[in-house]
């Protein structure tokens, strides 16, 4: 089992490994610098996150890092930013978030009378139309088969954090993808996976259990919210004692505030008008990710101009533009505010004060905005720490709770008192006929990503083959009158090894073929009945027939005779 931070852009994978918790990596394993796609975490240049990003394409579908890069090509059969739309009607459509199409249709087959948004988009060159449970449960078969495989292991049940605010409907929605995905989901919030990996990790630092507690604050900066908890510690336990969110703040809030303030610069300074092309809107946003990230990590020099350049964006035209972090943190003074009212809510529904807190604890992608930090810090008279992972600590502490489950691990004992954790009635899931239907689709469609996946390595093992040939030609050709026998014979093992794994495939394909002749032969042959006459049979009597003819024909030409 391992644990799943399951987040709106990023989804973050860890388990239990080598005597402690290891953060998985994507099925990229890419090496990179750090402007070079979007806001990524980067462990030692290694990428650990998991873009929560599906495409429908035409053979079969795509997702993760796979498809965030081929958002712009084909937006219109890509889905992201739907974690906020879980459980939720038609009317709480996030409008531009969402690349695709939505419309709104009666759903009785799925059960939940609240949930009316579907996905509309081009799969297998037809117009399909995806609840999102169904859209979820691609992207918890693709966080399975990652698991899976780097684990080394079938993976069938995770533990996975969700906003402490997702109510009864939103948290049916991911236990539904989750059956339909074959994954059982044990859920708990994100303040709760925050306070296993606090507890656990500082556990010889907390206070005796007869002491007064420790009481930390935490601050989750994430891409469509920002919640805020205040959890009391002692030696293994903890306690939730308020907690407090605005889904009107984010990491992509602030993208999209630089995504507009671009389109309105680009009209009156090129003259295009960017709103009327949803694929160059899309575009820019992309960019605007990547210069928010590059604006986190701006924490002096306010003067110092971030350029902005696009080349061919629209019309081919190249665009420019530049950004300082004063006239960002300006722009977006709104959105700061809204995080004062949100920390002051926490205080008041705690009823302690501030100066009972003994740390500040600040994580998420968006936390490393310099005004973010300014804002929390002089808040609670504290500089915000970042002694947990700001990307994967959320992870961690699903992994620990994970690891709970299983005695093997030896955890210490650690209990945790969480008022806002919700029981899920089960009477309330989706009825097993509707499952039933879309485990058959879900079925259906890997089924196709297997095909496709196929296909592209038969293509690929082709052209390394055919490559590999025409280099060794190119090698004769050049060395034919200086080669000894030993080169060519070492030559022609290279050429066979590389081309064996071609040859084992075809060799393969050739017995497959040549069973299934023997069994279209063997189910085409009939027993033969008692009535029937065989051909050999037939024969006989054909020529015991002709012998007799032949027989009286004699007699008559005898009595003639006579």
């Amino acid at each position: 089992m391992a644990g799943i931070d399951f987040g709106n852009m990023n989804c973050y994978l860890a388990a239990a490994r080598n005597k402690g918790i290891e953060v998985l990596m994507n099925d990229y394993s890419l090496h990179a610098t750090p402007y070079d796609f979007f806001k990524l975490l980067i462990l030692g240049n290694v990428f650990y996150h998991f873009f929560a990003c599906i495409l429908f394409g035409q053979t079969s579908r795509h997702m993760g890092f796979g498809a965030r890069q081929q958002l712009n090509m084909h937006y219109k059969n890509t889905v992201l930013n739907f974690k906020q739309l879980l459980g939720k009607q038609y009317s709480d459509l996030l409008g531009s978030s969402i690349p695709c199409d939505v419309t709104q249709l009666k759903n009785g087959d799925l059960g939940f009378k609240l949930l009316e948004v579907f996905y509309i988009v081009m799969y297998l060159n037809e117009e399909k139309v995806f609840s999102p449970e169904q859209v979820l449960a691609c992207l918890f078969t693709h966080l399975r088969l990652l698991l899976s495989k780097s684990l080394e292991a079938d993976v069938n049940e995770c533990v996975m954090s969700v906003p402490y605010y997702f109510d009864e409907n939103q948290r049916l929605a991911i236990f539904a993808a989750g059956k339909i995905a074959s994954l059982k989901i044990h859920l708990i919030n994100d303040h709760a996976a925050l306070a296993y990996n606090y507890g656990i990790y500082n556990g010889m630092s907390l206070p005796k259990t007869e002491d007064p507690s420790k009481i930390v604050a935490f601050i989750d900066c994430g891409h469509s919210c920002i919640q805020s908890s205040l959890i009391a510690f002692n030696v293994g336990r903890a306690k939730v004692i308020s907690a407090a969110h605005s889904i009107e703040v984010g990491g992509h809030y602030f993208d999209m505030l630089l995504r507009d303030h671009f389109v309105v610069q680009f009209k009156e300074k090129y003259n295009i008008d960017v709103t009327k092309n949803p694929k160059a809107m899309f575009r820019l946003l992309d960019e605007c990710e990547k210069k928010v990230f590059q604006l986190k990590k701006q924490m002096s020099a306010n003067s110092q101009n971030i350029p902005f350049q696009i080349e061919c964006f629209m019309n081919d035209v190249d665009v420019s533009g530049s950004m300082q972090r004063t006239q960002f943190e300006e722009m977006g003074q709104h959105l700061f505010e809204k995080i004062n009212l949100m920390l002051k809510a926490l205080i008041d529904k705690s009823q302690i004060n501030i100066e009972d807190i003994s740390d500040v604890e600040i994580i998420g992608g968006s936390s490393r905005i310099p005004r973010i930090k300014q804002i929390i810090g002089a808040f609670f008279n504290k500089e915000p720490r970042t002694t947990m992972n700001q990307d994967d600590a959320i992870a961690r502490g699903c992994a620990l709770r994970s690891a709970m489950f299983y005695p093997i691990y030896q955890m210490k004992e650690f209990t945790l008192e969480d008022p806002f954790e919700l029981i899920i009635d089960n009477s309330k899931m989706p009825n097993e006929k509707s499952l039933a239907e879309l485990i058959k689709i879900e079925i259906d469609m890997q089924a196709a990503d297997r095909r496709a996946t196929e296909r592209k390595i038969a293509e690929e093992l082709r052209l390394s083959c055919l490559n590999e040939c025409q280099t060794v030609l190119e090698w004769l050709d050049m060395n034919s009158t200086e080669l000894q026998k030993k080169q060519i014979e070492c030559r022609h093992f290279e050429l066979e090894k590389h081309c064996k794994p071609a040859l084992n495939k075809l060799l393969a394909a050739k017995n497959n073929v040549t069973n299934q002749e023997n069994n279209n032969q063997n189910n085409n042959e009939q027993p033969m009945q008692d009535n029937e006459v065989t051909f050999e049979e037939e024969n006989i009597e054909t020529q015991n027939l002709s012998s007799n003819t032949k027989l009286e024909n004699n007699k008559t030409e005898m009595e003639m005779e006579k």
